[in-house]
């Protein structure tokens, strides 16, 4: 959680890991009674730690990455599926959205491709037709590997229904064990990419103080329906849908440990009456490049931009 700090916090003192971001070392606990502060705040022991680790250290180069906000109604309007990395993985223990870097295989051509052109994605996006149609398989394979959720159709057009057999559980092992491609994973059951489902939402560059670092396109999509999956994959230990009221909720009170990226996803979220109006949303897609400012004190804070503290403050006073 990344709020302002209150009355009588106190900073946690847990240095990460040895691997892990130093950006998680000492985050504010709850309750909150005002609005809510999206950045992460650090002392000034664990600011100097990071200067100190970075001295002289070249920045790690983002690696493309993309990420899947699913979405469905719920009673109370639209929520969004989290899942728990395993403690060894990046970003372990965090509640997260499915995503992953882009790998090599993911920029191959597909044979069954519905919506845009990867040329058209291009200019949406702003990188090349290669760079393009990697985010957009990478979306989908990631999808599939870490929810068992497939983002395609049959080719006449159908949904897919039960994706829990124990064929699919073979070839959902065998594309997250990288022993085969997406594309003949969609080859193999005569399925076409639906990239069609996929809308730009945001994008995140991890700070330059990260020892790994990633570029990563969020996108939204429409939860599947009918699909019936296996879950959660060996990389995480639970999932969920919450709303994005709830999100912002037990983010306040220290129950979900969420970060920046998520909790703003969750923020920018709010207010929305279904799916249908988020996906129907004409917004601009923000780059946010978060950034380590450090303050007179000698304490620091991960700097993002201001219309996103503006509305992550104005969420909380109505949520908290």
């Amino acid at each position: 959680m990344w709020c302002r700090k209150p009355r009588g916090a106190r900073w946690l003192g847990l240095l990460s890991r040895a691997g892990a971001g130093p950006l998680v070392a000492h985050l504010v606990v709850g309750p909150y009674s005002e609005g809510m502060d999206p950045r992460i705040h650090f002392s000034a022991e664990s600011l100097a730690k990071i200067k100190e680790r970075m001295s002289g250290v070249e920045p790690d180069t983002p690696r493309p990455s993309a990420t899947v906000i699913l979405l469905r109604d719920g009673e109370r309007g639209p929520e969004a599926y989290l899942q728990k990395r395993q403690s060894s993985m990046v970003f372990g223990g965090r509640p997260v959205f499915p995503g992953g870097k882009v790998d090599a295989a993911d920029s191959a051509e597909i044979d069954a491709w519905h919506g845009p052109s990867p040329e058209e994605w291009a200019q949406r996006l702003g990188v090349s037709a290669d760079e393009a149609r990697g985010l957009l398989v990478a979306a989908a394979r990631e999808t599939f590997e870490e929810s068992g959720y497939l983002l395609a159709t049959a080719a006449d057009g159908g949904e897919l229904t039960a994706l829990n057999t124990d064929e699919w559980r073979a070839d959902r092992e065998a594309v997250d064990a990288r022993e085969m491609s997406f594309a003949d994973l969609l080859r193999k059951h005569g399925l076409v990419l639906r990239t069609d489902w996929l809308t730009p939402w945001s994008v995140w560059v991890t700070p330059e103080v990260e020892p790994r670092r990633f570029h990563t396109w969020f996108f939204l999509a429409a939860c599947p329906v009918g699909q019936e999956v296996l879950g959660v994959s060996a990389e995480s230990t639970v999932d969920g849908w919450i709303t994005p009221e709830d999100a912002v909720r037990k983010s306040a009170a220290g129950e979900l440990q969420l970060m920046p990226p998520q909790l703003c996803t969750f923020v920018e979220l709010y207010g929305h009456a279904g799916v249908r109006e988020v996906l129907a949303g004409n917004r601009d897609v923000l780059e946010v490049r978060p950034f380590v400012v450090e303050n007179s004190d000698g304490s620091g804070h991960l700097e993002l931009p201001e219309k996103l503290i503006r509305l992550a403050d104005e969420v909380g006073r109505a949520v908290l």
